[in-house]
């Protein structure tokens, strides 16, 4: 290429040209939402197989991006698999919790995933400018009666709340609510709206933990129809059409995304047994990094098989 500025020549490897062209837009396939009767359980995948090979690792993170949801079966159910699990994908995204979190009955318990008490659906760290992305749970041990998961389609149901509950839609696109979480020396806090839009006008984050929200500060006038629309959609969560349930086996690992999969848990006696869970975070653009960066290795292998060939 030849410049009209003193006629200064440029070349350029076809190659980079393709990567940065049109052609090389993002390949993402369409999302797929989903109440109990299309998915009453997590798409499956060998924990040992996923562990290793970087083919069926894509398919999880593929699946995760189209359902919201995955689940490794057969690892070992030993302290910090979960942590090696999401070294595949990228770094941990760490957080005011620990860098891999235990969730344990506790008699000290300062959260109510730390009881043996039952959990509405929510999504964890609302109190935060941008909550992580992907959250994985991995099981340790399930001794004790009760205590079934829950996982509920966040997406799915603000769909179906823009389809028959509109205004009480678009108040919880447009109002502002505050998530706070003041505790010794931290003090986070953050506005959102619950459902947060994106350029599309397509749901992008569902942002809803009950029990990290403040009360709301409006106008009067605002305040009752808010407290409604919160309400519609919270009462939609709690119905059995859209919960996914399901126990955990030790070995087990659920990989989902923490905005837009709800998480719930059926309260469980802990004196049948131990229950014991770990968990992290990884961030949403580290899960998408490392889709790209096999699809791109397998592209390259691909075309250098077509030139040998």
């Amino acid at each position: 290429m030849t410049w009209s500025h003193a006629g200064h020549s440029s070349l350029f490897n076809p190659g980079w040209l393709f990567a940065h062209s049109g052609l090389a837009e993002e390949r993402l396939p369409e999302r797929v939402l989903w109440s109990a009767a299309d998915l009453d359980e997590p798409p499956t995948f060998d924990g040992p197989t996923v562990m290793e090979d970087d083919e069926v690792l894509y398919r999880v993170l593929e699946t995760v991006w189209v359902s919201g949801i995955a689940r490794l079966r057969g690892l070992p159910a030993e302290p910090n698999t979960v942590e090696a699990f999401a070294a595949r994908i990228g770094p941990i995204r760490e957080t005011h919790f620990e860098r891999v979190f235990n969730v344990l009955s506790r008699p000290d318990a300062d959260s109510n995933a730390y009881t043996s008490d039952e959990l509405a659906a929510h999504m964890d760290i609302p109190t935060r400018e941008t909550p992580p992305g992907l959250q994985m749970l991995h099981c340790i041990a399930a001794e004790a009666k009760g205590g079934e998961s829950v996982m509920v389609d966040g997406f799915r149901v603000g769909e179906d709340m823009r389809r028959m509950h509109p205004d009480a839609f678009a108040n919880l696109t447009a109002m502002k609510w505050t998530y706070a979480n003041r505790a010794g020396d931290l003090d986070y806090r953050w506005d959102t709206p619950h459902l947060i839009l994106g350029e599309n006008g397509e749901l992008a984050d569902v942002r809803l933990a009950s029990f990290s929200r403040a009360p709301l500060i409006a106008d009067l006038e605002k305040t009752g129809e808010s407290y409604r629309a919160l309400r519609i959609f919270l009462g939609m969560t709690y119905m059995d059409h859209y919960r996914m349930i399901f126990p955990f086996a030790a070995g087990d690992l659920v990989v989902f995304d923490n905005r837009r999969i709800l998480h719930a848990r059926k309260s469980f006696d802990p004196a049948t047994g131990r229950r014991h869970l770990q968990g992290t975070y990884v961030d949403r653009d580290d899960h998408l990094s490392m889709m790209r960066t096999i699809r791109r290795r397998r592209d390259r292998q691909q075309a250098m098989k077509e030139e040998m060939a």
